[in-house]
């Protein structure tokens, strides 16, 4: 390459340099645009020529030289032609061939082109496709098409680089930043349409693929809320009586547990009673009416007793409640009070019994609390019914 000036071995550098990054990715990506396919294409030609004028001079500067300015003239005439397509179409693929065959023909017809006074028809050539490109910057620039104003820009300084080095200007370091200049626009122009179109789609996808992941996230999640919430259900409803809705006697008692181990020196009162001659209404009303007879007295618990107290259905017609913090007197209170309202509200109208033990008082575990229970209960049932006892005012002889 020293056989050449330096103008011309900066000129040959740029040329081959950027032509090699555009023309390599033009042949990697896969190009749907036969516009921006031939454009890519085209600096195969430099590639060509200009290879070719580096091997041909030591031999012949004559050559080395011509070669190098029909690497430029034939790039900036492939350029221009095809920015002047507004819109890309399959015809534009017949320029495949010609732009292949251009570095070939002149190659081949080395002998007569170095006859042949070129440089003068190139010179004025040129600066008729520098005019075109200036008048396609002009009108791009009025309708404010940015991008192709940038492809005509880049073209443009091109052909005015092209256009001072034909013309042997001394100015090396306008001439050089030209060509820079108009190369490194045209490779932008073309990295936007391929690598950076690649770039914004990956960008796009990856964008819709992090959507997608964080719906399907949120799916899941609700699905897991749905299904905690089931279970929740089910487990509430494994620990519930089917008939009443009222806790099952197992979950009374494991509350009740939990109540002690959690605060031992807390207090809590438990009721328990039973509907009075229950047996008597199933055997002469029918078993449907004894259920009427539960349904009626769960709904009353239900509505009678305070928030934080705990109904549940003991078994059969035996019912049970906790009555947090309660004393045994307020308990006794809380319970004749829910007796006055199942004897004048029931429906069939039905009485009950009651008996109250409290924790600690009369028991400080389950087992003790329930048989303590049960014997006020008795008692209430051996007194006559329809009355309440509290397990300190039962006979404990």
């Amino acid at each position: 390459m020293f056989y050449l000036n330096f103008q011309n071995q900066l000129q040959l550098l740029l040329l081959l340099g950027f032509s090699s990054y555009i023309f390599v990715t033009s042949l990697s990506i896969r190009l749907k645009d036969p516009c921006l396919k031939a454009m890519g294409l085209s600096f195969v030609i430099p590639l060509i020529l200009g290879s070719y004028s580096f091997f041909v001079g030591p031999h012949n500067i004559n050559g080395a030289s011509l070669y190098l300015d029909l690497s430029w003239f034939f790039l900036i005439l492939m350029l221009t032609l095809i920015s002047l397509v507004q819109k890309s179409n399959e015809s534009m693929k017949f320029l495949y061939p010609v732009i292949f065959f251009l570095p070939i023909a002149a190659i081949l017809m080395q002998g007569l082109l170095l006859r042949l006074n070129l440089r003068s028809f190139i010179g004025f050539f040129i600066l008729f496709l520098a005019a075109i490109e200036l008048i396609m910057m002009v009108l791009n620039l009025i309708s404010k098409n940015n991008t192709r104003l940038m492809l005509h820009s880049g073209i443009f300084l091109l052909a005015l680089n092209f256009a001072l080095f034909i013309s042997n200007s001394q100015n090396l370091l306008l001439i050089t930043s030209l060509a820079a200049a108009g190369l490194y626009i045209c490779s932008h122009y073309f990295y936007s349409y391929t690598y950076g179109v690649l770039k914004s789609e990956h960008s796009r996808f990856r964008q819709e693929l992090e959507k997608i992941n964080h719906s399907i996230h949120a799916e899941v999640v609700r699905r897991i809320h749905e299904i905690e919430r089931s279970n929740r259900k089910l487990v509430e409803k494994s620990k519930t009586d089917s008939m009443t809705g009222l806790y099952l006697k197992s979950t009374i008692l494991n509350l009740m547990e939990n109540m002690i181990e959690r605060s031992p020196n807390s207090r809590f009162s438990l009721l328990m009673f039973d509907i009075d001659h229950f047996k008597g209404i199933n055997d002469n009303q029918g078993h449907q009416t004894g259920d009427k007879c539960i349904k009626t007295l769960s709904k009353l618990m239900q509505t009678c007793f305070r928030k934080e107290d705990i109904p549940g259905r003991y078994g059969g017609d035996e019912f049970i409640v906790i009555l947090p913090g309660a004393s045994a007197v307020r308990a006794y209170l809380t319970a004749d009070r829910f007796r006055q309202t199942v004897q004048e509200k029931s429906d069939p109208s039905i009485t009950i019994s009651v008996g109250i033990a409290t924790y600690p008082e009369d028991g400080n575990s389950v087992t003790s609390l329930i048989s303590a229970v049960d014997k006020a209960l008795y008692t209430s049932k051996e007194n006559g019914r329809n009355r309440v006892t509290c397990y300190n005012m039962v006979d404990k002889n």
